[in-house]
């Protein structure tokens, strides 16, 4: 046999730390969201963004099934419902806005000079491709052909080809 929650246990924790949890989350996913939207510190704020809305979802479920009568009655007001169909409309109208658009082009710019050779990495980047390639052999990966690309070296060393690239970038870089 089960027993209700006390209003001093669980149940009651629960209620207090979820909508707590679930407004400071909100304040933080909404600005790092801004942030990223204008391409401010996005290396610094996209993964912290991602996990944090992640968690934002799950404490907003937490205040829902907590708060479960008053959302209940929300959710049958006229009003509710028109707002919630016109943001759906709105969404769905981004998605396919979007999706017209194609890939990234930084993104497929990275993923060509990924499946270069090396040779025309180092050609981009204003290096000798042997520099490029002490570089990379710093990192544990073995290259001896200029011919070879980030993306090939990457497969048959294991590497992440993101991190490669950026040795190669960093190899471009004049020294301090």
């Amino acid at each position: 046999m089960t027993t209700a929650p006390s209003p001093s246990g669980a149940w009651s924790s629960l209620r207090r730390h979820s909508t707590a949890a679930a407004a400071a989350l909100f304040g933080v996913v909404a600005v790092s969201g801004v942030l990223v939207f204008f391409h401010v510190g996005n290396a610094l704020l996209m993964g912290m963004h991602e996990w944090l809305g992640l968690a934002f979802a799950a404490a907003a479920v937490l205040h829902v099934v907590r708060n479960g009568p008053a959302f209940a009655a929300l959710v049958r007001r006229p009003r509710f419902l028109w707002t919630s169909a016109a943001v759906l409309a709105v969404a769905a109208g981004l998605m396919v806005a979007s999706g017209s658009k194609g890939a990234n082009p930084a993104v497929e710019l990275i993923h060509a000079a990924e499946r270069a050779p090396l040779a025309e990495v180092a050609d981009v980047l204003g290096v000798p491709a042997e520099r490029l390639m002490e570089a990379l052999r710093g990192q544990g990966v073995a290259v001896d052909d200029p011919t070879a690309s980030v993306a090939g070296l990457a497969a048959a060393s294991g590497h992440d080809p993101r991190r490669l690239m950026a040795v190669a970038v960093a190899a471009g870089r004049p020294a301090p």
